[in-house]
Parts: structure tokens; C-alpha cells; sequence
């Protein structure tokens, strides 16, 4: 919702540790807020700088399998209950 077209967006510590790269001087920080956790800022791969990007990293999000119905029926209850909007969109390509 920060940013529209983010490709892969970890924090910090993890871009340095696993990834060998670094936000960019005037990068633009994603808010993220972890559940029981504290605030944490992230960084879309595009501001980051340092080793070419692995492989693996792209798609960040990529699944496999089938996500079972009552789990995706309590995640909608579960926004519903906290006034988060939710907008299907099928990116079945």
C-alpha cells in the first residue's frame, strides 16, 4: 500500500546479511508494522545498492500449492473485524 511495484522489500539487517546490499543514501523507507513487534523500515530492491540481487529473491512472494479455504475465509473475517479493507485481484498470468 506504501508503494505500488515493489519487487522485493527486506529489512535492513537482511539486505546486509544475506543479500550483501545497502539502501542508497536518499532511499525511501517502507514502514512495517510486525504484530507484537517493534516499527521496522524496509528498502523496495530499487534503492538499494551493492552484489547483483540473487535469483531467488525474485519473486519474493512466489507460492506453491493450494491455501486452505477456512484459512482464507478467517483471514477475511479477521480484516473485517479490524476494518481492513480487502481488494481481490487474480494475477493468474
Amino acid at each position: 500500500m506504501q508503494h505500488s511495484g515493489v519487487r522485493c522489500v527486506p529489512i535492513v539487517a537482511k539486505w546486509e546479511n544475506r543479500f550483501n546490499r545497502r539502501p542508497q543514501r536518499n532511499a525511501q523507507p517502507l514502514v512495517m508494522l510486525i504484530p507484537f513487534g517493534p516499527v521496522s523500515l524496509a528498502f523496495n530492491v530499487s534503492e538499494t545498492e551493492g552484489s547483483p540481487l540473487l535469483q531467488e529473491a525474485i519473486p519474493p512472494f512466489e507460492t506453491r500449492g493450494l491455501l486452505p479455504q477456512h484459512v482464507y475465509d478467517r483471514t477475511l473475517e479477521n480484516c473485517r473485524k479490524d476494518f481492513i479493507p480487502v481488494h481481490e485481484t487474480d494475477f493468474d498470468l
